[in-house]
């Protein structure tokens, strides 16, 4: 099918109208003036009611109104009834997607029915297909339940460029700022700790953008934690001030009390 007179919105911007030949067998050439051809949208927060409140919305509905909307990927949060905070309910609703004109997926609870009191099971929602966790605007968990989630939340496995096996712990500090170790591999806490400071993209870097000019860099170092047995590479991101001292303590009592066995900072 050709889009005739149709913009296209890319990288640099929208496009001039011009022709567009589109991937859909059957379909009739159309003129496309006023109109704009774009990547499919993603939408991180809806509220699709389903299960639970069919009046106001279902899996159905809410796909064909997002297709028609330019919206390809959805992710549905979890306050339904029953609220989604066990494996069995999100393995359920993943099975149900199947058929949806778009991709849906699943935002767990992070407390049981969003009652901010008792944890849910992150290993065990994120294995039955949960992207992410939230209580969706509940603002009843308390701050130890709060912190309890934080910490089971840092032990999540994020898959880095290049295939190393990590997860990232993220703390707040002092300065308000959010810095980020890296735990490389399986490295002996009972031990000195290889640890690297980085200050650069994380995005950019961890991800493979090729925006920046230093992930050669940390992925060398990468290697050489993972050669050594594992490690922790410290990031600072989009963070002044402090200094090289604060970031060193940072990683050497929070990562297991253990100090810093050599440091490369940038």
């Amino acid at each position: 099918m050709r889009l005739h007179q149709v913009r296209v919105l890319g990288p640099g911007g929208l496009s001039m109208p011009h022709t567009v030949e589109v991937n859909a067998e059957g379909a009739h050439d159309r003129d496309a003036t006023g109109l704009v051809l774009s990547p499919g949208w993603m939408d991180l927060h809806a509220h699709l009611r389903d299960p639970g409140f069919p009046q106001k919305e279902t899996l159905l509905s809410g796909a064909t109104s997002a297709a028609v909307g330019g919206f390809t990927h959805v992710l549905a949060m979890a306050n339904t009834d029953p609220v989604t905070d066990s494996p069995q309910r999100l393995q359920s609703l993943v099975a149900r997607t199947e058929a949806l004109p778009i991709r849906i997926s699943f935002v767990g609870a992070v407390t049981v029915a969003l009652e901010g009191q008792v944890l849910t099971d992150p290993a065990a929602l994120k294995a039955a297909g949960a992207v992410a966790l939230s209580d969706d605007g509940r603002h009843t968990m308390t701050g130890v339940v709060l912190r309890r989630a934080l910490a089971v939340a840092a032990e999540a496995t994020i898959p880095l460029h290049g295939g190393f096996p990590a997860r990232f712990v993220i703390f707040r500090d002092w300065m308000g700022g959010t810095p980020i170790a890296v735990i490389v591999g399986k490295p002996d806490f009972a031990q000195p700790v290889p640890v690297r400071l980085h200050s650069a993209c994380l995005t950019g870097d961890v991800f493979g953008s090729r925006r920046c000019d230093c992930g050669d860099q940390l992925r060398l170092a990468l290697a050489r934690l993972q050669d050594l047995g594992g490690g922790v590479y410290r990031f600072r991101v989009e963070l002044s001030g402090g200094g090289f001292y604060s970031y060193t303590v940072l990683v050497g009592d929070r990562i297991a009390g253990h100090g810093t066995v050599y440091s490369i900072p940038r």
